[in-house]
């Protein structure tokens, strides 16, 4: 009897049998509108696949435990020609999800997924363990849902990619200048930065030197005012942007970024960083 013989099996080999009789998953769910939309396995179609099969070689599978972090977000829009913000919550979680064998329950397996949900307060937690769930039994059973689902499928981003999710400053850092909380932008996700200098684009004293080469000495303040011309943040002071997002100030004093035109965000990206606790 087969039944049977499943009885004797143990946890690894009640896995492969599972992952040997998965079909690959067709993609169920549309999310989004228009030319931004993408489509998705739903947690619904990946529960119907996996549960029968589970059933069948009697495995468990549930989270043991799971870790949350959450910040605020702001993101701004237009409704009627007036200009509005709406607050939005991020959340974070990390989880341990366990595949155990029924006829013995001391033999498991265990996975880490993590997962991630932006929506209002009370959403916002339920998405992110949806996602880490889905996505730990997907994983674990290697289920397949076509090439868009391969990161390899997908270009890597231009080297002046600049995320859309904000880290949240810290209050313990004195260049935290601005009260400003972590927010999302409206741009479309990927949208390359364009460059553009304006007239006030460089503080007093940050102007290139003499010999059109590197940019004169700048001071801390001067470094904080430099107003950011290019960019999701364009028109902000980098000592908003640092406070925002710490790591894009990382990455214009790197050397990924090179700009001709703006050569002074180098030097007051390096002149914030050389500043910072520790330096």
């Amino acid at each position: 009897m087969e039944a049977d013989r499943i009885k004797t099996m143990n946890i690894f080999e009640r896995i492969a049998c599972i992952t040997a009789e998965l079909e690959p998953l067709e993609k169920d769910l549309i999310v989004g509108n228009g030319d931004k939309s993408y489509k998705a396995a739903s947690e619904g179609s990946v529960l119907a696949a996996i549960k029968p099969k589970e059933e069948k070689y009697r495995v468990m599978s549930y989270a043991t435990a799971r870790q949350q972090t959450s910040m605020i977000l702001e993101k701004e829009y237009t409704w009627n020609g007036e200009r509005r913000t709406v607050k939005l919550t991020k959340v974070d979680v990390t989880e341990t999800y366990r595949f155990v064998n029924i006829d013995n329950p001391e033999e498991y397996i265990e996975t880490v997924a993590f997962g991630t949900g932006i929506d209002t307060y009370d959403k916002a937690p339920g998405k992110a363990m949806t996602y880490a769930d889905k996505y730990a039994l997907m994983k674990m059973y290697k289920m397949s849902t076509g090439a868009a689902n391969d990161p390899d499928s997908c270009a890597s981003p231009e080297p002046d990619f600049i995320p859309l999710l904000a880290d949240t400053p810290s209050p313990d850092n004195p260049l935290d200048f601005s009260a400003r909380p972590a927010h999302v932008s409206s741009a479309p996700a990927g949208a390359a930065p364009t460059e553009q200098a304006p007239a006030n684009a460089a503080p007093a004293g940050a102007e290139k030197g003499e010999n059109g080469g590197q940019p004169a000495e700048m001071t801390l303040e001067q470094a904080r005012a430099l107003i950011l011309p290019i960019g999701e943040y364009k028109g902000k002071s980098m000592g908003e942007v640092y406070a925002i997002n710490p790591g894009l100030i990382g990455f214009y004093a790197g050397e990924r970024f090179k700009s001709e035109r703006n050569p002074a965000l180098k030097t007051a990206a390096k002149v914030i960083l050389d500043n910072m606790p520790g330096k």
